[in-house]
């Protein structure tokens, strides 16, 4: 229990005292504050440890003109702050060290694209020693959302005009995709090195229990001899195609494809039996378009096929899921045996650069652990715990915490499959129209103040689509020596790309 005194100075002004220490000066505390806040310029949100009296807090909210300060601090200290406060700033946000989830929540809604580059931690060194622990939980908890969502932001910029081209080229599939359940237990099979190693378990189980395995794990168990009853698939990108490439058509009519609606395109045309998904809070706006008439499935967003596999077998209903070839590190290889990423190495290797060299160096740099890997395996594990789904871990030394080691019962489950109720298509065709109607009219922007007249004018629904495909050119805007031109040659550049798809599927469609 802390004990905190309030103190008068010689400015006539008060001051804390907290365990005999001294938080602010003891002479004349306002110009102190202004003080240490002179190096910290420039930055558009304040995150503060430490709050005392808030002499520190009004400097930066007068000083530094913020879009917000948010200040976590131990609760003893906020019901002093309160009792003493003549701060009031509808920027400044206070929360205590005891309410790390309401941070979270805050900064999730608050933080954007424009703001995400501009944050400044700042901490009070008077009062941090007293508070360190209860400070540095939080200070984790909030570098670890902001690493996420700095990863989330940077991927979204550079493949939003891509998931939603694909997703408007998928779309003819909304009518063939069936619905799916799972009735008891499922393998999920990953692309790690282990895979190959439990090759003969894997055949043991798909006597009596459904195999479900990312993309990049579809080749090694096809020249093993084992047909997955189900393949998902997630990757935007055109060297997806290289997982599917050269596998007989007859043996994938044999199996389900799950896909993401962002995926490469041309990768559902090889399967029959389709079921379409997609990534929460991924194509949000472009959905809206539709008035919520196209629902498809949702996984939770984990950066990682499997992570997207693992949240839809768990919706569809499964029982249990064993992991196999979900390593979570690398050994001697980054990928399993057969895989795309191992034939690409195997190919490009010779005597001199062999190919477990080519492994090395990349190990090497990225660490046995990487940065991807430990965040990919704490997502499985918080998902674990979050919804109390039993996981059996086979065949990886890196385990998962929470999950099964061995298999301890016999498994077994089955695939069911539903039709669907079909959509409108002549209403999907009557939206795409209106929007590519739209589109080409902002193309025709003679320059960018006729541009943002023109967006202005735009229902919200279709102004918030435009927001989501052009965040790489509103980034651009936001420099100080932007050019309208170059902007504008981006901005037509993607139209004419989202354009060209929507045209190719109303063809579909």
């Amino acid at each position: 229990m802390s004990n905190i005194e309030i103190i008068n100075t010689g400015k006539g002004v008060p001051t804390l005292k907290i365990n005999n220490r001294l938080i602010h000066s003891g002479i004349d505390p306002i110009r102190e504050a202004q003080k240490i806040t002179e190096s910290i310029s420039g930055y558009k949100i304040y995150i503060v440890f430490g709050l005392g009296l808030g002499y520190h807090i009004k400097a930066i909210l007068e000083k530094l003109n913020p879009l917000a300060v948010i200040v976590i601090e131990n609760e003893s200290v906020i019901e002093v702050f309160k009792n003493t406060n003549n701060i009031y700033d509808e920027r400044l946000k206070i929360f205590s060290t005891k309410e790390k989830d309401k941070i979270i929540n805050f900064l999730e809604e608050f933080i954007t694209i424009k703001t995400i580059s501009n944050i400044k931690f700042f901490y009070l060194n008077s009062i941090y020693p007293l508070y360190e622990s209860e400070y540095k939980e939080v200070e984790n908890n909030i570098k670890t959302f902001l690493e996420y969502f700095f990863q989330s932001l940077f991927t979204e910029i550079e493949f939003s005009v891509l998931w939603h081209k694909n997703a408007i080229l998928n779309i003819y599939n909304i009518n063939k995709a069936l619905s799916y359940a799972i009735e008891g237990d499922v393998v999920l099979i990953g692309a790690g090195p282990s895979l190959t190693k439990n090759i003969e378990l894997i055949k043991r189980l798909s006597k009596t229990t459904p195999i479900i395995c990312v993309d990049t794990a579809l080749k090694p168990l096809i020249y093993s001899g084992i047909i997955p009853d189900m393949i998902v698939s997630l990757d935007s990108q055109i060297h997806n195609y290289n997982d599917f490439l050269g596998i007989n058509a007859k043996i994938l009519e044999k199996t389900i494809l799950a896909f993401d609606i962002t995926s490469y395109n041309k990768i559902p045309e090889k399967f029959d039996n389709l079921l379409i998904f997609k990534t929460e809070n991924i194509l949000k706006e472009f959905f809206e378009i539709f008035e919520e008439r196209i629902k498809i499935e949702e996984v939770l967003p984990g950066g990682s096929v499997s992570a997207s596999a693992l949240s839809l077998i768990y919706k569809l209903g499964a029982r249990s899921i064993t992991l196999i070839g979900h390593d979570f590190e690398y050994n001697k290889i980054t990928h399993s045996v057969s895989t795309p990423s191992y034939l690409k190495m195997l190919f490009t290797s010779d005597k001199k650069d062999t190919l477990y060299d080519k492994f090395n160096r990349i190990i090497t740099k990225r660490g046995k652990r990487d940065l991807f890997m430990k965040n990919l395996k704490k997502w499985f594990e918080e998902f674990i715990e979050n919804y109390k789904i039993e996981v059996y871990h086979i065949g990886s030394e890196n385990r998962l915490k929470n999950a099964k080691y061995v298999i301890d019962r016999e498994i077994e489950g089955r695939i069911y499959s539903f039709k669907k109720i079909p959509k409108d298509l002549n209403f999907i065709k009557y939206k795409l129209n209106t929007l590519y109607k739209k589109l080409d009219d902002i193309r025709c922007s003679e320059n960018l103040e006729d541009f943002n007249r023109k967006i202005e004018t735009l229902d919200e629904i279709t102004k918030n689509f435009i927001n989501k495909i052009l965040i790489k050119q509103f980034l651009y805007l936001e420099r100080k020596d932007y050019n309208p031109l170059l902007f504008l040659g981006g901005v037509f550049g993607v139209i004419d790309r989202i354009k060209r798809a929507i045209k190719i599927s109303m063809g579909k469609l």
